[in-house]
Formats: C-alpha cells, structure tokens, sequence
C-alpha cells in the first residue's frame, strides 16, 4: 500500500494547528456533518474534543450522546462553545 501525502496533510503535518486550536477538553456544537453512515450525530448536538490526530485532519470526540464520531474541519461544520460568564 503506497500512502501519498497531499499538501493539506503536510500543512497539517508542520504546525499542528487543529492540537492548538481544538485542545481537549474544548466544547463544540455541531452545525452539519457530511456523514453518509447517518449516524446518531445531528445538527446541533454538542460534545468534548478528546484528542486531536493532526496528521489526518481529524478532530477526536466524545459527544453527550454517546457517540465517539471524529470530526474533519475541512468537511465538518461546527463551532466551539464559549463559556457564558456571569
């Protein structure tokens, strides 16, 4: 099996963007998911960033409701959960 890095991947490769920007322990709130498997994941749902495979593009999470479905920046929408202040 030949693996073929593209330019994205090696980006992703150099700075570990997705580490700093989605460490774990970060929430998040799905927007829509390209997810042909129709999953249990649905707009709207939110869960907690576990671990970040920058290599790959691919964001690792534990969502409220149960499911471990990863998340790809580049096909996934979604947005981080600010904490509200009082």
């Amino acid at each position: 099996m030949k693996i073929v890095f593209t330019e994205s991947m090696m980006n992703k490769l150099s700075d570990h963007k997705l580490s700093l920007t989605y460490p774990p322990g970060t929430r998040i709130r799905l927007v829509q998911m390209n997810d042909r498997w129709n999953t249990s994941v649905k707009p709207g749902d939110t869960g907690t960033v576990t671990s970040v495979r920058d290599y790959i593009g691919v964001i690792n999470m534990k969502w409220d409701n149960g499911s471990v479905l990863g998340l790809m920046p580049d096909v996934d929408e979604f947005e981080i959960i600010k904490e509200e202040t009082t």
